[in-house]
């Protein structure tokens, strides 16, 4: 930074721990990425004339690709369920014109300085030296990918681009999707290292889930 930042700390998954950390600040821009999103945005009411969250993207199966905003969103698990009463809540203030919104539903982050690295899973069995891979459902899952840098970058432009994304919702992801299979492959290929592929039903490949998606982690019993 150009110059001092002042560091306010407290629990963004908790209203009133957020409404006594930020007292009574003001702020241009509001960037929300982590914590309780939902609470963050009624806290931010009085405080800010424009707000961005990022969400995640989970849509109900069987959405076409590329999937459009305005396919339905899945409600099931309860975690899946908040995300969209998250965002409705952020509309109806934006609607309201309690501040400016824009929604940004990320993808599975990978590259530099992601949270869960989950195409580590491949290169970890692979350095262990282990000759097979477990593929669920022929390795034909998807799931919307995005590299850090590029996820990065639809954030700034969200901030640069004010007028263009009053009160929009944008999907974030990749240009060039990839299928689980074809993302083990590139980086056996990559590593140089020959796998053999098993494929196994979906609801059997416990082991394999965490390579899959995170997303997957909160979809299962």
């Amino acid at each position: 930074f150009s110059g001092p930042v002042q560091h306010l700390h407290g629990d963004p998954n908790f209203k009133e721990s957020l409404e006594e950390t930020i007292g009574n600040h003001t702020f241009e821009l509001v960037i929300a990425m982590y914590g309780r999103i939902r609470f963050e945005a009624e806290v931010m009411k009085r405080r800010t004339s424009r707000f961005i969250a990022a969400t995640g993207c989970v849509y109900q199966e069987g959405a076409q690709q590329p999937i459009l905003e305005t396919a339905p969103l899945k409600t099931e698990p309860k975690f899946f369920q908040q995300i969209e009463v998250t965002e409705q809540l952020i509309m109806e203030n934006h609607k309201r014109g309690e501040y400016s919104a824009t929604i940004l539903r990320f993808p599975s982050v990978y590259g530099p300085r992601q949270t869960i690295p989950q195409d580590y899973s491949v290169v970890k069995r692979i350095l262990d030296g282990r000759k097979q891979f477990i593929i669920p459902d022929s390795g034909l899952v998807f799931s919307s990918m995005g590299f850090s840098d590029n996820v990065a970058n639809a954030v700034l432009l969200a901030v640069d681009k004010s007028k263009e994304c009053d009160g929009q919702i944008y999907n974030v992801r990749d240009d060039a999707q990839l299928t689980f299979r074809q993302r083990v492959e590139l980086i056996s290929n990559l590593m140089n290292y020959r796998l053999e592929l098993v494929n196994i039903p979906f609801e059997l490949a416990r082991p394999s889930w965490p390579s899959i998606t995170a997303v997957r982690w909160f979809d299962t019993e």
